[in-house]
């Protein structure tokens, strides 16, 4: 009502504003939500990264980046670790970030038998790292506006296995760049997991998508410029 300019971080976001009617669509304004693009991804030894996780360097590793919070619905990515093992069991998961439902997902993870290989890892500052270490990312949000962890996965090379909520569909096509999933269907986003572990030349081809398909829009210097 006040404002004169609305700012939205995806085009998602954009149409629920419009089926709300929100403002005025001519006072709209597209600035992605930027990541620093310089240095992704980033070099590494994939064998010290890994080892350092107790993984092999040619045992697959599926990362997530978030807080431990109801949005990223961390247990919708540790029911998936946990269906996917069961099919390749060579496979480790690891979750990067804190919050208050840490413990009582290590909890869960270690009543299933799963504490070896499902880590939680708390928060870090090597995350780019992480990621070029990784061969499959994985996100369980229930809601976004622009994840930007997938945005740094995507322009590291990364395949990825998503829910398809609001801002990762601006990025994630299924399919060609990874595998989306309608929200709450564990079923299909472990047979898409199941799919990248289980393909080597799938994994390339769709990392090379994603990271095709994040272009300067995403970048932080962009987005501030643009911001101004």
């Amino acid at each position: 009502r006040w404002a004169d300019r609305l700012v939205f971080v995806s085009k998602a976001n954009m149409d629920v504003a419009a089926a709300q009617r929100l403002g005025d669509p001519s006072s709209w304004s597209l600035i992605r939500s930027g990541v620093r693009l310089a240095g992704l991804p980033a070099k590494v030894d994939r064998a010290a990264v890994k080892a350092a996780l107790g993984v092999r360097l040619h045992k697959p590793l599926v990362l997530g980046v978030g807080n431990l919070k109801p949005q990223k619905n961390a247990e919708d990515f540790l029911a998936v670790a946990e269906a996917v093992l069961a099919r390749v069991p060579e496979a480790s998961f690891a979750f990067v970030g804190d919050g208050p439902l840490r413990s009582r997902l290590e909890a869960r993870a270690l009543a299933k038998g799963l504490h070896a290989k499902v880590r939680f890892l708390g928060w870090r500052r090597d995350v780019p790292e992480l990621l070029a270490a990784s061969d499959v990312f994985l996100l369980t949000s229930l809601w976004e506006g622009l994840p930007r962890a997938l945005v740094e996965a995507m322009r590291s090379g990364l395949p990825c296995a998503c829910y398809g909520v609001d801002g990762v569909r601006d990025l994630l096509v299924d399919g060609v760049n990874g595998f989306s999933a309608p929200a709450g269907d564990r079923a299909r986003l472990t047979d898409g997991v199941v799919r990248l572990l289980s393909d080597p030349a799938l994994r390339r081809r769709m990392g090379d998508a994603a990271a095709a398909s994040v272009g300067p829009e995403f970048d932080i210097d962009r987005m501030v410029r643009d911001q101004e």
